[in-house]
């Protein structure tokens, strides 16, 4: 399977600040090939009390192994609830996708 980047939009209930959007970044980066890009409220008024940061887009690669999943889901889950969309691409899903296609064709 070739190892295509993926891409999803990660959010938090209740929002998180902005230093703490900062600071998760930081953490998802110390993962190999796994990165954070903040995605900055687009509401034309600031309020203070408010999150400048409305959610984040995570790239991580398709072939992540099962234990870096893990380690993004609980980096991810240290910071509250979250939510992503799509979802999070779990890697025992793709071997279990891959085992099927190849149990179908034999």
């Amino acid at each position: 399977m070739p190892d295509i980047d993926q891409k999803c939009k990660v959010i938090y209930n209740p929002d998180i600040s902005l230093a703490m959007y900062r600071e998760l970044a930081a953490h998802l980066a110390q993962i190999d090939r796994v990165s954070a890009e903040l995605i900055w409220q687009d509401s034309p008024t600031f309020d203070y009390a408010a999150s400048q940061i409305s959610g984040m887009w995570l790239h991580y690669p398709r072939a992540l192994s099962q234990s870096l999943y893990h380690l993004v889901q609980e980096i991810l889950s240290h910071y509250g609830n979250w939510t992503a969309e799509p979802k999070l691409f779990d890697p025992a899903l793709s071997e279990l996708l891959v085992s099927k296609f190849q149990e179908s064709n034999f």
